[in-house]
């Protein structure tokens, strides 16, 4: 399967052609990671950003998460043109991503799975992963929890990245602003970027870096390294 064959759903075209979904604009954020790393991308739709992902990072591992039509059934609601009005298939946007992921991956090793996020971190081993980017649902209590989830899921040297940083309370993806707010306020996480591009950058505060369970993950990555 190509992408121009998924074409054959106007849906899918319509939503990829009518919507900007400033993928050239969000790369920058991406010179904060390295290659042959292990990262995820949470929130994937189409695949678009996964695919911008493979080409410029080279990942060793990317894991792809998302709860496609166990969230929202067998079509997307209406976010404008977005979702073609609310007529794009769930499967159709994952089998783009499914078909992008495959054609750009390279040697990495794509791990695809059919979850929300919370579950999905949860599933995961304490500091096993390198770097996140993060556009799921942007709303604050769903934010709130995968990045305190994250927080355990990281590698000592690891970062959070992601989209969509609106201060404006009025906006309708201010969730994601306020949860990193709070979370800063708690000492969990420090900001390192916020751009124009509405990308952001956390990593672990330094109290958090300090504490017991850091440290015993940092040795533990020492050894991993003096072990290859």
């Amino acid at each position: 399967m190509t992408i121009d064959a998924l074409y054959a759903h106007p849906e899918l075209y319509s939503a990829e052609h009518e919507a900007d979904h400033r993928v050239e604009a969000r790369l920058p954020i991406l010179d904060l990671v390295k290659p042959g790393t292990v990262a995820a991308e949470l929130g994937v739709f189409t695949g678009l950003f996964a695919e911008a992902i493979l080409e410029t990072v080279r990942p060793a591992v990317l894991h792809l998460v998302d709860p496609w039509w166990l969230a929202y059934g067998e079509v997307y609601p209406s976010w404008g043109a977005y979702t073609a009005r609310g007529t794009l298939p769930t499967r159709v946007a994952y089998e783009a991503a499914v078909t992008r992921a495959e054609a750009a991956r390279g040697d990495c090793e794509v791990q695809i799975h059919v979850t929300t996020s919370a579950d999905w971190l949860r599933s995961l081993p304490d500091a096993s992963l390198d770097w996140v980017y993060l556009d799921s649902t942007h709303y604050y209590k769903e934010t709130l929890d995968e990045l305190r989830l994250l927080r355990d899921k990281l590698r000592p040297d690891g970062i959070v990245l992601g989209d969509d940083w609106f201060s404006d309370p009025e906006d309708t993806h201010h969730g994601v602003f306020r949860a990193i707010h709070e979370l800063v306020r708690e000492g969990m996480w420090d900001v390192v970027r916020a751009d124009h591009q509405i990308q952001w950058a956390l990593r672990p505060a330094l109290e958090y870096r300090r504490d017991g369970r850091y440290r015993q993950a940092l040795h533990s990555r020492v050894n991993r390294l003096l072990r290859r």
